[in-house]
């Protein structure tokens, strides 16, 4: 591929308006390597230039671009991938029966623990939920645990 020619593609498409991901699908590359690329040759898109807000998207608080890049606050910021974390943990939890299966009973998913009962660890469960890897990732390495409760799994490391 060349890349000489699709770097000087950027300018005009900056021009036209269009976001990363566009100019992206119009070059055939990713919107990561539009953007490396924007930043490097210092364009400023019209589509980033029009769009960045100075206050929050969802909670409208006043925004402050020389901390801040992007048009949400750090406390939605920080909601928003929380509720991310609780979700990708609700579904592993889930693809588990959602119940220890030590003790049988049925808790809240902050309770649970995920127990590798083989040795084909790849990365614990719960630091791969915090880190943000992708949701299909956690399934498959949630499908080779147990779901315990915390009280069941330090019983079961204990003895």
């Amino acid at each position: 591929m060349n890349y000489e020619a699709l770097k000087s593609r950027l300018p005009q498409l900056a021009e036209e308006g269009l976001t990363y991901q566009q100019m992206g699908d119009v070059l055939g590359v990713s919107s990561a390597w539009v953007h490396k690329w924007m930043n490097r040759m210092n364009i400023k898109s019209h589509y980033s230039l029009n769009n960045s807000l100075s206050e929050c998207k969802d909670c409208g608080a006043e925004l402050d671009k020389t901390i801040l890049k992007g048009n949400r606050c750090m406390k939605c910021r920080y909601k928003d991938t929380a509720n991310r974390r609780k979700d990708k943990r609700k579904a592993a939890v889930e693809l588990l029966g959602d119940v220890c299966k030590d003790c049988g009973v049925s808790y809240p998913h902050a309770v649970y623990d995920f127990h590798h009962h083989t040795e084909e660890k790849d990365e614990c469960v719960s630091v791969m939920i915090h880190s943000g890897r992708k949701l299909e990732d956690i399934l498959n390495e949630a499908s080779k645990c147990e779901l315990l409760c915390s009280n069941c799994h330090r019983m079961r490391h204990f003895t």
